[in-house]
């Protein structure tokens, strides 16, 4: 095979961990309506978003079991189960373990995700990942599901790097509204909205914190909620800042009107696909190596730049420019 006709995938070695490529949208349901509304969309729009099944904060208090074992019944009934997780209780819950024991028992194998809340340090997330190991391993699953861990504690952002290099990881979440709480005050409650959630220092620098780490170790950084339900643009907006401001490549749903809302602000558009389509097919034609397109010198670092926002989108369900579809044609991304 000569150098021209290298694939990207050949020929534009990434210098640090590759991203997973999954959906822009984490959309929490907890409730049977809310769940099967969330997986009837799933099926209808032309993209790809995951549906996190709530077991902590859409658990109505005292029903946590009988929680539990409908959602494991709903697991069965999503229509693409890759595309699902469910958030479990925290570790100084009494109710994690009742969770998991059900989960390992009942739930799909193939169920992408765990979502971990209120991890309070590297120290107690190691020892939560080595219980889920082991009772995984007892229930007789081969593997566990991908970790989505939630930064929500000063000292968590403190160690995000330790928690970061941790094993099964694949996304980092900020939760904000937990964060706030563990300030005692010291930060106002207005800062779990916009404008103040993204002017407050504090705030700022755990969202740097948190994409750095997260990137850096090879794992999706994902912004919190949206709280305001009646704008109907304050999640793109939010969206909007999170991504190109700070470099979150994912965001959490919690109405959905945010759905595509969300995806609009992290999701590249026709533009840019066309852009970089076009970008890429001149990078082959000259070997990867330097050239002037569109007046502008493009090298392996753009092209390597284009190549993951095609892979990115092609694997969300975007559809991309027909004339670099054969990039994706009996080639592995």
């Amino acid at each position: 095979m000569s150098t021209a006709s290298l694939h990207p995938a050949q020929a534009l070695h990434e210098p640090g961990p590759s991203l997973p490529i999954i959906p822009a949208v984490d959309h929490f349901a907890g409730n049977e309506k809310f769940i099967t509304k969330a997986f009837s969309l799933q099926t209808s729009l032309a993209f790809s978003f995951d549906v996190t099944l709530d077991l902590e904060d859409g658990a109505p208090v005292g029903k946590e079991k009988e929680q539990a074992q409908l959602v494991m019944k709903l697991l069965h009934e999503a229509p693409t189960i890759k595309h699902t997780g469910v958030r479990i209780h925290d570790f100084q819950s009494a109710f994690w373990k009742q969770d998991l024991d059900i989960f390992f028992a009942e739930a799909p194998r193939e169920t992408r995700y765990l979502c971990l809340p209120k991890s309070a340090d590297a120290a107690m997330l190691a020892d939560w990942i080595q219980s889920i190991e082991s009772m995984a391993e007892k229930a007789g699953w081969t593997t566990i599901p991908k970790l989505h861990v939630l930064i929500e504690t000063p000292k968590a952002i403190e160690e995000v790097w330790q928690i970061a290099s941790l094993p099964h990881l694949e996304v980092l979440d900020f939760g904000i509204m937990d964060f706030i709480s563990c300030y005692h005050g010291a930060i106002p409650a207005s800062c779990m909205r916009s404008p103040g959630q993204f002017s407050h220092h504090l705030l700022q620098r755990a969202r740097v914190a948190i994409c750095n780490a997260a990137l850096a170790h090879g794992l999706v950084p994902s912004h919190s909620v949206t709280v305001d339900l009646q704008s109907g643009q304050q999640a793109w907006k939010d969206a909007t800042i999170a991504h190109q401001d700070y470099g979150f490549l994912r965001m959490w749903s919690i109405h959905p009107n945010q759905i595509q809302q969300i995806a609009s602000a992290l999701m590249p558009d026709a533009r840019r696909l066309q852009e970089a389509s076009a970008i890429l097919i001149a990078g082959m034609a000259a070997s990867w190596g330097p050239a002037r397109i569109h007046n502008q010198l493009h090298d392996r670092a753009s092209y390597r730049y284009y190549w993951y926002l095609l892979k990115r989108a092609h694997g969300q369900g975007l559809p991309i420019p027909e004339e670099a579809q054969f990039f994706f044609e009996n080639q592995a991304s």
